[in-house]
């Protein structure tokens, strides 16, 4: 799992990455929760618009229960 912004120009710019085991549902609500609170512990803000993924209904449903007013697009 890569995690990033755009930037105006359309380059990619990572922030976190993680390796999952069975890209599980679970798998990714950890992934997401764990980068939730490390950037509440850093006091970043962010708001997130639009998410990119592949076809998978495990990363799907994560998103929505942790960024519900998020965008998700897939490649």
């Amino acid at each position: 799992v890569a995690f990033g912004v755009s930037d105006y120009s359309g380059q990619f710019h990572p922030a976190a990455f993680a390796i999952v085991s069975h890209e599980t549902e679970q798998d990714f609500d950890w992934f997401f929760k764990a980068l939730i609170n490390i950037t509440k512990y850093l006091k970043i803000s962010w708001t997130i618009y639009y998410i990119m993924i592949d076809a998978s209904d495990a990363e799907y449903n994560a998103i929505k229960s942790n960024f519900p007013n998020s965008n998700i697009n897939m490649c």
